[in-house]
């Protein structure tokens, strides 16, 4: 039933002609508004998002114990760093950063943070101290296991390692929020990565 249901949106969506004004012409100028699609830019866009809210609306009356994912559910995969802000002293790694999040369904979690335009050095790991400490104040890296209370909407990091070595074997909680695509753990903003 879910696959006719969807099957119909998509087919009738796929053969609908463009909207036309009353005199046949199709500038947007003219164009009557389409009753039940929202306005926007781009008319094709608009369209498609009709098109999925009508066949998500078609699924749930046709599977009607089905449940959204939790918010734990929905924070599995990997996420892209938009921002961040350290309250480390000396920390450099949130000015102009990059960086990934991964979380998976078995409780285990990897995180790398950057500073873009860290200084190279001039030998890798042999290199003088001072070039090191430029490198390692403008990262921040840390991996272990997570646990997530939907109650209260925190995640519980423990660490399992991290670039410095000082909080391993600590858990840290963080308060979560999620907006579409876009992830908020405290103060960093990180962005779903897609496929």
């Amino acid at each position: 039933m879910k696959r006719l249901c969807l099957g119909v949106v998509v087919a009738i969506g796929l053969t609908l002609p463009p909207a036309q004004a009353l005199d046949g012409t199709r500038s947007p100028a003219n164009v009557p508004p389409v009753i039940g699609i929202p306005p926007g830019n781009n008319p094709n866009v608009d369209f498609a998002r009709h098109l999925q809210r009508g066949a998500a609306d078609l699924l749930a009356q046709a599977n009607p114990g089905a449940t959204a994912p939790s918010l734990k559910e929905q924070l599995i995969g990997a996420w892209a760093l938009v921002s961040c802000k350290s309250e480390l002293p000396g920390a450099s790694f949130c000015a102009n950063p990059t960086g990934i999040f991964i979380i998976d369904a078995s409780g285990h979690y990897a995180m790398v943070y950057a500073a873009r335009g860290r200084p190279k050095t001039s030998a890798g790991r042999a290199s003088p101290a001072e070039e090191l400490k430029a490198v390692v104040t403008g990262a921040a890296a840390n991996f272990g296991t997570w646990s997530f209370n939907e109650a209260d909407k925190t995640i519980t990091f423990h660490y399992d390692g991290a670039l410095f070595p000082n909080p391993e074997g600590m858990d840290f909680k963080s308060t979560v929020s999620l907006s579409g695509d876009e992830l908020k753990l405290d103060q960093d903003v990180l962005r779903r990565i897609k496929k």
